[in-house]
């Protein structure tokens, strides 16, 4: 092994390193005088905040006295707004759920593509057979399922279409549109014909799905169906008597359908993002899928049945009387007409927002939301929500029984007396216990232990402290004899466990004395810092439990102090992530520290077996281990080469248990251990395709966290060392 350099600091450092995350700190023992004037703090902390509190029931109780009448003056009133805004609330966040009645997608077809698309879509019918199977399974579809169906080219309103829409322009270039898979498939919505309707034939779809493809965002339509805006525009009057007879095809019989409408446009390209798509780049767009929905039902059913009448504007930033307003009355919504309607004396009370920002996709300070890869358009044709109450919702809140104001004032402060006598005894009985934990942590946190051991350092100082109640004194004299030092403790039993199935690590770096020697002691200790903090991270990912650090050279233990039947199994795995962090972070640190921190190594020696491990109570105890396998596994180390994983016949066992002996190759000659003699060892090796997996899962998970968040990345690297056992012997990992 290396000879550590800086081994004082290295013998002082491991005592803090060698339990990570066991305690932030370390404490000094308290004399008798600190722990006394601890205590006067405490108590004149306490009384002080007693006076205040008693200062603050006397000043609420005149408060409450003359305050009450004012706020039961202004209840009733304060009552009816709170319940609206809660009410326009839900009906914001509500309007988040999609209700829509059919989607479909439609294919982009370019002129010189019409005759194969047509000849495609008569050989390629399967699908439409499947949505049929499909809608008779269906519980919510009312309607009878109507399998007869013709094929046809690509048509419109008028038969089929020989050009392109003029306004069909995708890209610069006319286009059709024609309709393709969709849910459900009623073949009369499209004239008996269930595929090959050409939505470019429809303006408004037109407009929007070009702006769709132009913007690469999800676009709502320009303007609401299902409504006419202008009696004398035959292709508005002709379009929206279309939408009427489409949509009955989908609604149960008796839903009107003469009520407004929306369709959402979201744009497909050729690409393979499927959860963000790149709207920098220059996409080709091949189809658009359709969204249809009534407004009525993204209203229905989103208040109590006790809510009485909320109005709801909505406008639409395109074209003139593109407003409509709907009134909210419980779980009942009603169309009231394609105005604003609601009533202006609580104009002041409005709740406005965009559909984008009810969809919480556009709001200040948030991260843009994407559907099927894209975001939303909240800019073009923008549609926003004025919400309103009403004055039949005011008068459910009118009430001519007031509170009377003595009761109440009476209450608030017989209640806060309460809270403050609670408040009182349990702020003494937490003083105690806080005191008490404060005083016994200066025995305890002077040396870093594991859980089990400092539980029975807090099991023996409760029996001491159980005795000292009968005493009905808590002072810190007390108590000094059996906080005064670790030492102290010698008179209860000692602390040590036997591990029977565990596997000790032993790690030195290889160069470390020839390149310290050129280094400062803040290079030297930056270097050290680094490792070691990698290594702890995998530690704690790993469930490993680090004993110490001793200059170069750091020591682990699996199976301790928790009993781990995959010891081994999970050692080899902490070392081989050690191996890769470790040649990470030489890489990360040659521009600061130097070309030749490249070349340093490290030797790694693995034994399992039975150790024993416990605190030497005294000055600086700490916890340590003990034992024949301690030793073995510092020989496998110091007999080790460099950049290999050296494990004995113990732990080539272990390994084997757990079917993992395949990961294990004999050394080619034998070693001579001092003490041991002669012994036949093991190197774990791993194939380069597992080197370049783990190592990539590895640098990502340390880069990314310190905390250990990032377990899936680990989790990849472990399959990959898992899922490619025969090909561990053909190569080696060199750090």
């Amino acid at each position: 092994m290396t000879e550590p350099k800086l081994v004082h600091r290295d013998e002082d450092a491991s005592d803090d390193e060698s339990a990570v995350g066991e305690h932030d700190e370390a404490a000094l023992p308290m004399t008798q005088e600190e722990r006394e004037e601890i205590a006067k703090k405490e108590n004149r902390a306490v009384a002080c905040f007693r006076l205040i509190v008693l200062l603050v029931l006397a000043v609420s109780c005149a408060l409450v006295t003359f305050g009450v009448h004012y706020y039961m003056t202004d209840n009733e009133t304060s009552e009816f707004e709170d319940q609206f805004h809660s009410d326009a609330n839900k009906a914001a966040k509500l309007l988040r759920l999609s209700k829509g009645y059919q989607v479909g997608v439609s294919q982009n077809v370019l002129p010189d593509q019409k005759d194969d698309w047509e000849a495609y879509a008569v050989a390629n019918l399967d699908w439409i057979h499947q949505a049929f199977d499909v809608m008779e399974d269906d519980e919510d579809w009312k309607h009878p399922v109507n399998r007869e169906f013709q094929t046809m080219p690509i048509f419109g309103f008028n038969g089929p279409v020989a050009e392109p829409a003029s306004w069909s322009a995708p890209n610069g270039t006319g286009a059709y549109g024609p309709s393709w898979t969709q849910y459900p498939v009623v073949p009369e919505s499209f004239f008996g014909f269930p595929y090959n309707f050409d939505g470019w034939q429809v303006p408004s779809v037109a407009e929007t799905c070009r702006n769709a493809y132009e913007n690469k965002k999800v676009t709502l339509s320009s303007q609401w169906t299902g409504i006419i805006t202008d009696p004398d525009d035959p292709v508005q009057v002709q379009t929206v008597e279309a939408f009427w007879a489409f949509a009955r095809l989908f609604v149960p019989h008796g839903y009107i359908v003469e009520e407004p409408a929306g369709l959402a446009i979201i744009p497909m390209y050729d690409t393979l993002e499927s959860i963000r798509v790149d709207t920098t780049q220059d996409l080709e767009p091949v189809a658009y899928m359709t969204f249809s929905f009534f407004i009525k039902e993204l209203l229905k059913d989103i208040l109590p049945e006790s809510s009485r009448r909320l109005h709801v504007v909505i406008d639409s930033a395109c074209g003139v009387n593109h407003t409509v307003t709907y009134q909210l009355d419980g779980r009942e919504t009603t169309f009231l007409g394609a105005a604003d309607l609601h009533e202006s004396q609580y104009n002041h009370l409005e709740y406005k927002a965009t559909f984008g920002q009810m969809m919480d996709i556009t709001q200040s300070g948030r991260a843009s939301s994407h559907y099927t890869g894209l975001p939303l358009d909240d800019t073009f044709c923008t549609k926003s929500f004025r919400i309103y109450p009403s004055q039949i919702m005011e008068q459910e809140y009118r009430s001519s029984t007031p509170v009377t104001t003595a009761i109440i004032a009476a209450g608030v402060f017989v209640f806060t007396t309460v809270v403050f006598l609670i408040y009182d005894f349990t702020v003494a009985r937490r003083q105690k216990i806080v005191l008490g934990r404060a005083l016994a942590s200066g025995a305890i946190v002077n040396s870093l232990f594991p859980e089990k051991v400092r539980q029975q350092l807090y099991e023996e100082r409760q029996a001491e402290q159980a005795q000292i109640k009968s005493t009905n004194e808590f002072r810190s004299s007390n108590v000094s004899r059996t906080i005064d030092g670790v030492a102290d403790a010698a008179a209860s039993r000692p602390i040590a466990h036997l591990y029977d199935n565990t596997t000790i690590f032993f790690a030195d770096i290889v160069g470390f004395t020839r390149w310290s020697s050129t280094r400062s002691p803040v290079e030297v200790f930056e270097l050290l810092e680094t490792l070691y903090g990698a290594f702890d991270v995998v530690a704690k990912r790993r469930n490993i439990y680090k004993v110490e650090t001793i200059g170069d050279c750091y020591v682990a233990a699996a199976g301790l102090p928790e009993e781990q039947e995959d010891h081994a199994v999970r050692m080899i795995k902490f070392a081989r992530d050690c191996r890769l962090v470790m040649s990470q972070k030489l890489d990360q640190l040659v521009d600061t520290l130097g070309a030749d921190t490249a070349d340093l190594g490290m030797r790694v020696g693995c034994h399992s077996g039975s150790t024993t491990a416990g605190v030497l109570r005294g000055e600086r105890g700490r916890y340590q281990l003990f034992g024949d396998t301690v030793n073995t596994a510092a020989r496998m180390e110091s007999n080790g080469v460099p950049g290999k994983i050296h494990v004995s016949m113990a732990t080539f066992q272990a390994l084997k248990a757990e079917g993992k002996g395949h990961w294990c190759v004999p050394r080619p000659d034998k070693i001579h251990a001092k003490g041991k003699g002669e012994m036949q060892t093991y190197f774990v090796e791993l194939s380069q395709i597992s080197q370049s997996a783990t190592r990539s899962a590895m640098q990502t998970s340390v880069a990314e966290s310190r905390d250990v968040a990032n377990d899936d990345l680990a989790e990849i690297a472990e399959e990959q060392f898992e899922e490619e056992p025969e090909d561990l012997s053909q190569g080696n990992i060199s750090v």
